[in-house]
């Protein structure tokens, strides 16, 4: 049938991926040629990571450009001891990003250094004036984007003017005109070479933190990785081309530092709890149909700074209290 409720679609097949590849992956599994068009279909080059997307398919966080020159201004910021505020976007791919920069970045610092603020759909997504103005009166010395800022040209330039720096992490696609901030850290500009153009938001923020300590020769905080794959999911990004297996490693090891209960948010435990999950049994669907959905409901709802204030919380009682609040 073909009518305006119901137009007639014209389906065109995926194209076949190249025989020589088809031929590698059925000879080094010896699996039947339908498996193994599916897997070079799906996988490209780097089908081997759909079967075993481990700690080998992330990629170095060193590839991203920017990433040195927004490392070296966050050592400076260290050193002085100086107050950082983290801007996150309100989605679940900015609220987890912002938990992970900040659990990441607290230590590192003198106590109630580190201030954070998540968006919400009264100002828009990115930095707004009444951001800026906030900042400036404060008097922090450097702020930190997740997820957003890429297209604020104007908010950055004011707080360039005012003396503060601006380290910009994103993902979304950069406008012909960037801001002038101290770093920009997006694996989608024109120049960069990093293999996975397709990282969240909150794998964007992981990776700067993760450079940040082995810069700075601190163990990786490998347990904030349940964050990344709750964002990861939650954001759609794609999990299975070529330079996506890395996305699909992050999701992976998500799931098993979930199900043994190493994962770094106590509030997403009690989450999971309170809305009968199984951490053991956990699945994209229930990431993506239940868990984000509730934690999205925060900023529609009312402040999406409960759903960060969840994600990040130490204390078991407050864990409780917040999701209750959802």
């Amino acid at each position: 049938m073909n009518s305006i409720l119901f137009p007639r679609r014209e389906w065109e097949p995926a194209p076949a991926p190249d025989e020589g590849l088809i031929g590698e992956v059925v000879s080094s599994l010896g699996c039947s040629p339908g498996l193994g068009i599916l897997l070079a279909r799906r996988g490209g080059k780097r089908w081997r990571g759909l079967l075993d997307p481990g700690f080998p398919q992330f990629h170095s966080p060193f590839g991203l450009s920017g990433i040195t020159t927004a490392i070296s201004r966050m050592r400076e910021a260290i050193a002085r001891g100086e107050r950082v505020f983290i801007h996150g976007d309100f989605d679940v791919d900015g609220l987890t990003g912002a938990a992970v920069l900040y659990r990441g970045l607290v230590p590192l610092f003198p106590k109630e250094t580190i201030k954070v603020e998540v968006g919400d759909r009264r100002h828009g997504h990115g930095l707004s004036p009444e951001f800026v103005l906030r900042v400036i009166d404060e008097g922090f010395d450097l702020v930190v984007t997740v997820d957003c800022g890429i297209s604020n040209v104007d908010e950055v330039a004011a707080l360039r003017e005012a003396g503060i720096d601006t380290i910009i992490t994103d993902h979304h696609v950069p406008p012909a005109q960037l801001p002038p901030a101290v770093a920009v850290i997006d694996p989608q500009l024109p120049d960069d070479s990093y293999p996975n153009r397709n990282l969240a938001g909150v794998g964007v923020a992981y990776k700067f933190l993760s450079a940040l300590y082995q810069q700075l020769k601190k163990p990786i905080p490998y347990q904030l990785l349940d964050l990344v794959g709750l964002g990861t999911i939650a954001d759609l990004v794609p999990l299975s081309d070529d330079g996506e297996v890395e996305n699909r490693a992050l999701v992976r090891e998500a799931f098993n530092l979930i199900a043994r209960g190493e994962g770094s948010s106590l509030g997403l435990r009690v989450l999971m709890e309170r809305l009968s999950l199984n951490p053991k049994k956990l699945t994209a669907s229930d990431i993506g149909y239940i868990i984000a959905p509730k934690l999205n409901a925060a900023n529609r709802a009312g402040d999406p700074k409960v759903a960060f204030l969840l994600l990040t919380t130490r204390v078991k009682e407050r864990a409780e209290y917040l999701s209750e609040v959802l």
